[in-house]
Parts: C-alpha cells; sequence; structure tokens
C-alpha cells in the first residue's frame, strides 16, 4: 500500500525544512537502509554500542530474564547484585591516593547507588558477588536461584550476539559517544538514524527499543530545544500493544511518554502499523496527525472512525477501495480531512532535493553529564 514509502517522503520533507530535527527510526524489517542514501547512518548487530549500564533496572531484567516473568527471589538478587557491583565500580574507581574527603564523597555517593543510577559497573563485579554468596553458609535467596542467576549472566557477557552491551568495560565518556553516534549530534550530514533490530537477539529488542526511546526524551529535555528528536516505531504494535500486560513493559512506557509529554520538550513519535486497533489506546490518542491507507479489518476501520469523527465517516467508509500511494489524511497538519495522493519517489526528489547541513553546535560532554548525572531528576 505504500506506508514506507509514503513515511520516507514525510521525513525527508521534514529534514529540509527543520534543519535541527534528528529522526531515529526503529527499523524491523531493516528496509529502510536504501530509502534514505547520503542522509542515514546505518547502526546494526555489528555497529551498535549500548553498555550495559546505560540500561535501567527494568530493561536488562527483561534481558536477563528472556521476557519471562522472573521469581521474586530472582528479581531481588539480580537488583541487589547490580547494585553492589555499581559501588565497587565507584570504589575502585576512586584514586588510591585519595584525600579522605573523596573518600567520603564517594562512600556518600555509594549510599545513594539504586540499580537504576546510570553508573559503569563490571559484569565480572557482578558475578563474583553471586560467587561470593554461594560461598556462604546462609543464603538470603535460594541456591538454584543464585546459579541460574549465575549462569544466565555469565553467559549473557560471553554471547557472541550480545556484544553490543559488553564489549567494554563502560566508563562516563561512553556516555557522549554512544548519544553522539545515534543522535547526530554534530550531524556531519547524516541527520537520519536507521536502527536495524532485525539481526539483534529477540530477547533483547524490547529492551534496545526501550533504551532509545527512554534516552530521545531525555536528550531532547536536556537538549533544551536547540534539537528536535522524532522517534519512528515501524510495526509499532510490537512494542506498545493494547492491553495492560506485563509484556513489552518497559518500552511501552518509554515510548508512551514521549507520546504523552514529548511535545513539551520538541520530541515527538511517529507509529507505523498495519492493525491501528492493537495499538495501546493511550498513545494512538496522542496522535496529531494520521494518514489512513487501505483498511479492510472493521475493527480496524472503527478505530479510524473514531478518530477522524463524524464529520468525515463517509472518507472511512473508503478505506477498503483506495489505492497504493492513496491515504485519507485527517489531524492537525491538514485544515480538514481529505483523500490524498503521494507524489512519486523520484519526482520528490526532484523537486526538493535534500540539504543539509550542521547546525546549531551543542556541548556534547556537557549533555553527556547532565544525563549521566541528571537522568534522575527528569520530569
Amino acid at each position: 500500500m505504500g506506508k514506507t514509502t509514503a513515511l520516507s517522503l514525510l521525513i525527508s520533507s521534514a529534514i529540509a525544512t527543520r534543519p535541527n530535527l534528528r529522526v531515529i527510526i526503529l527499523d524491523p524489517h531493516n528496509e529502510y537502509e536504501a530509502l534514505f542514501p547520503g542522509v542515514a547512518t546505518v547502526i546494526d548487530s555489528d555497529n551498535l554500542e549500548l553498555p550495559i549500564w546505560m540500561f535501567r533496572f527494568d530493561e536488562l531484567a527483561e534481558v536477563v530474564f528472556g521476557g519471562r516473568p522472573p521469581q521474586p527471589d530472582e528479581r531481588d538478587a539480580l537488583s541487589e547484585v547490580i547494585q553492589t557491583a555499581k559501588i565497587k565500580y565507584v570504589a575502585g574507581a576512586a584514586p588510591l591516593a585519595a584525600a579522605g574527603a573523596l573518600r567520603r564523597q564517594s562512600s556518600a555517593e555509594s549510599a545513594l547507588m539504586t540499580p537504576d543510577t546510570p553508573r559503569p559497573f563490571r559484569m565480572a563485579d557482578a558475578v563474583a558477588t553471586i560467587d561470593e554468596w554461594l560461598g556462604k553458609l546462609e543464603q538470603r535467596y535460594p541456591r538454584s536461584d543464585l546459579r541460574a542467576l549465575r549462569a544466565r549472566l555469565d553467559g549473557l557477557s560471553r554471547d557472541p550476539r550480545y556484544k553490543f552491551m559488553f564489549s567494554k568495560a563502560g566508563s562516563d565518556e561512553d556516555v557522549g559517544t554512544v548519544i553522539s553516534k545515534i543522535f547526530r549530534i554534530p550531524t556531519h550530514g547524516l541527520p537520519i538514524t536507521v536502527v536495524k533490530l532485525a539481526g539483534l537477539p529477540n530477547e533483547v529488542v524490547n529492551s534496545v527499543v526501550s533504551v532509545l526511546a527512554r534516552l530521545a526524551f531525555e536528550v531532547a529535555f536536556w537538549c533544551s530545544g536547540l534539537y528536535e528528536i522524532s522517534v519512528v516505531c515501524e510495526e509499532a504494535h510490537r512494542y506498545i500493544p493494547s492491553g495492560q500486560g506485563h509484556d513489552f513493559g518497559p518500552a511501552r512506557r518509554a515510548l508512551g511518554r514521549i507520546a504523552k509529554e514529548g511535545r513539551k520538550y520538541r520530541a515527538s513519535l511517529g507509529v507505523i502499523s498495519q492493525r491501528p486497533s492493537e495499538l495501546d489506546p493511550t498513545v494512538l490518542s496522542q496522535c496529531s496527525t494520521t494518514f489512513a491507507f487501505r483498511l479492510a479489518n472493521e475493527i480496524d476501520k472503527k478505530i479510524i472512525a473514531d478518530a477522524v469523527g463524524a464529520s468525515a465517516l463517509s472518507m472511512v467508509a473508503l478505506l477498503p477501495s483506495v489505492a497504493d500511494r492513496e491515504a485519507i489524511a485527517f489531524g492537525e497538519a491538514m485544515a480538514m480531512p481529505m483523500r490524498m495522493t503521494f507524489l512519486d519517489v523520484a519526482l520528490q526528489a526532484k523537486e526538493r532535493p535534500l540539504r543539509v547541513s550542521d547546525s546549531t553546535p551543542i556541548d556534547l560532554n556537557k549533555l553527556a553529564r547532565q544525563l549521566r548525572d541528571g537522568a534522575r531528576e527528569t520530569p
């Protein structure tokens, strides 16, 4: 029907008119790379770098437990292990000849450490903590759970499919590198980032989407309007499905936050799905402009009819018969609902060639410090 090509036309037009816009496309089918030649950087399983300590606890738990609901003891044990590993890293990073004031500062920081605190840690310290617990006579957690947790953590750190999480021991400077690469600051002529999710392990995709969406919101917040961040989520019903189950919890919350609060900080969400009835109604209700392509399912048509209102129900009735490249468009971008046809890709490129220039410089090191130290304060 032309959803992917239509999206490429919309993004190209937006980039051409808004030089401070950065677009992150979550691409589960690896189909967007060819649509943005010369203006997009591609991140895949080979060059993705997302250190494990940038994951919040819920996101990390999704990876460790493979998406299954963990037992309470397992979850509590993992939380304490991660917290202990971060405290060990902070204590080990302090200079040996540090003054007493610096040591007291390190101790105070450790006292405030939580599993969600964005601080580096080493997986070796986490595994060593479990080994230490297993060597004690009295156990706070069942030995079987601890052994299973140790095996899972050790296996993840050795699995080459997860090298993007474990390839580096982690340091504070990694934040700036990750942000610069993913969010194109500076752009270097490439304002679009295509994240190819198909090559990642299925157990980690949900958490990666959650981390990227959460970082997009926080980058937009800390940039104070200097940059606009737009997250485009292909096959959105996979990450923000309807219902209130525990599945996809971290990604649902991160993407939903952009949809509900992002406009205040110039962050936006693009939602693409062939089944609108399977999308989270809260996120769907926040979509200010909608392009509805050919739909035959009555439930999906009802979702569109409820959104467009009674004044354009006659157009909704045409949805099963619209041609390829055609859509019913309505919302804030249109004065009134209309039936429209998208331009041919070649014609669009000829009429409006895409030129990108770097603008609005920002102190990347300062932004990295704000993301690291101020993430807990983000409203």
